[in-house]
């Protein structure tokens, strides 16, 4: 394939995700066909499908898009760093469920077909599992007891992220509290930690 005929495709694609993103604000997903999208486009059916499989897969790639730049526009790496793992997981939790409440019916969509799947949802969780043990770790928790711990808070993460999106309004800050007010026992626990490795230093 030719640069020229690349930059044409790549012009197409972009343009489909423009006008659908448009289009799933003004009147949501549900309401919004893939032939819609590609009347406004000015594009035959076809060529949509030649760049999306389905209308899933188009919701899912600019949900992921729109996913990526709320966690880099609002992580600060020294915070995050300098946090226990409670604090440095709801610091992330926080923000999620932040991008969830403002793309409810994206994040029911991608979020169930994630979590029928084993797809971006799990892989996420076990990224920010697995950081949150290291941080447990390093302060003498056993790594067994660590990862009781953080499978505990994923699964806290979960529930709390499912019962609000269950209810008639999701509130990010609700969310955030509930989720804190669960995880207090594995805090205590790092604090504690923290203590007993002090104390023997």
């Amino acid at each position: 394939m030719s640069d020229q005929r690349k930059k044409k495709k790549l012009a197409t694609r972009e343009l489909i995700k423009l006008t659908a993103k448009a289009s799933f604000s003004e009147k949501g997903i549900a309401a919004t066909n893939t032939r819609f999208i590609s009347k406004a486009c000015g594009l035959a059916v076809g060529t949509f499908f030649s760049h999306f499989p389905d209308k899933l897969s188009l919701v899912k790639e600019l949900f992921f898009e729109d996913m990526d730049t709320a966690l880099k526009s609002a992580s600060d790496a020294t915070y995050v760093e300098s946090s226990h793992p409670v604090i440095f997981f709801e610091f992330y939790a926080d923000i999620l469920f932040r991008f969830y409440g403002s793309h409810i019916e994206a994040t029911h969509l991608v979020l169930m077909d994630s979590l029928l799947k084993g797809g971006f949802f799990t892989k996420q969780m076990q990224v920010l599992q697995a950081k949150a043990m290291y941080k447990y770790c390093s302060v003498g928790v056993d790594e067994r007891v660590a990862q009781v711990f953080c499978e505990n808070i994923v699964s806290n993460f979960l529930h709390v992220l499912l019962s609000e999106l269950a209810s008639s309004e999701f509130v990010p800050d609700n969310a955030k509290q509930k989720l804190s007010a669960l995880n207090k026992p594995f805090s205590i626990s790092y604090q504690s930690a923290v203590a007993a490795n002090t104390r023997h230093l």
